[in-house]
Parts: structure tokens; C-alpha cells; sequence
């Protein structure tokens, strides 16, 4: 399964049961867009900066879906790459999108998968080695 199908699918929430439905329909709405986006790149490798941009888009349709069908307001979010502690082969790519709902709660909706190293240019690697993570952050 391609990576943003993987981020997505695995999203991890604590939005509550209310909101929880929400986030799965969003994930089967850009779950074709994430795979044809990833099937056009996948033949490559790509910058840290070349994943973020891909992955941005699979997951503002997460944020906007959440944002249209509950009525949260969007607080924001960060994507982060960094190594793995899992797998010491691959990177960890993990999403966080923080809302806040009528009563000024906090909700969060966040996934993460793992990418392997062959699939980031030997640049983003030493970038990943010398700085540990990179944190973009999510409007």
C-alpha cells in the first residue's frame, strides 16, 4: 500500500467517537490521491522537502474533511520526518493536526508510517543524520 494510504490508514486518533468516523471517511476520500500521487513519484528519490509536498496534500483533505464535518476549528499541525525506532532501515513519517472544538477542548487526529532509506536522496539522509527530525509545519 502506498505511503500516504499507509499514513492515513494507520491515523491514530483521540478525537473521540464523535469524530473518529470523520477522520476514516476522510482517509477513503484521498486515498485514490495519495496513490496516484505516489505512483507517479515512486520511481525515484526524493528530498525531504519532495516527500512534504506530496504528503501535504493527502493531509489537508484529512484536516479540511475534519474541519467540514465536525465543525473544528483548525488550530495546527506539524509533518515530522526522523529516524525510525522501529526499523533501523527506514525513516518515520508522522502527521499531527490539532483542532479545538465548541467548548475550546482540544482534539488532535495524528498517523505516521515508515518509508524505507532507498527512497530518500542520499541529501535528505545527511540531512535526516545531522538534524534527527524535520518538522514542517501545517497551516
Amino acid at each position: 500500500m502506498p505511503l500516504p494510504a499507509l499514513l492515513i490508514a494507520t491515523a491514530k486518533t483521540a478525537l473521540g467517537a464523535a469524530i473518529a468516523p470523520m477522520v476514516s471517511q476522510a482517509r477513503d476520500v484521498a486515498l485514490s490521491v495519495a496513490q496516484d500521487t505516489l505512483m507517479g513519484f515512486v520511481a525515484g528519490k526524493m528530498t525531504v522537502e519532495e516527500w512534504a509536498s506530496h504528503l501535504s496534500e493527502t493531509i489537508d483533505d484529512v484536516k479540511n474533511r475534519i474541519i467540514d464535518d465536525s465543525g473544528l476549528r483548525f488550530v495546527g499541525g506539524q509533518l515530522r520526518f526522523a529516524q525510525s525506532i522501529k526499523t533501523s532501515g527506514d525513516i518515520n513519517v508522522s502527521f499531527h493536526l490539532y483542532f479545538l472544538d465548541d467548548e475550546k477542548k482540544w482534539q488532535k487526529a495524528e498517523g505516521d508510517s515508515e518509508i524505507p532509506f532507498s527512497l530518500l536522496t542520499q541529501d535528505a539522509l545527511n540531512e535526516l543524520k545531522e538534524k534527527s527530525e524535520v518538522i514542517f509545519e501545517i497551516e
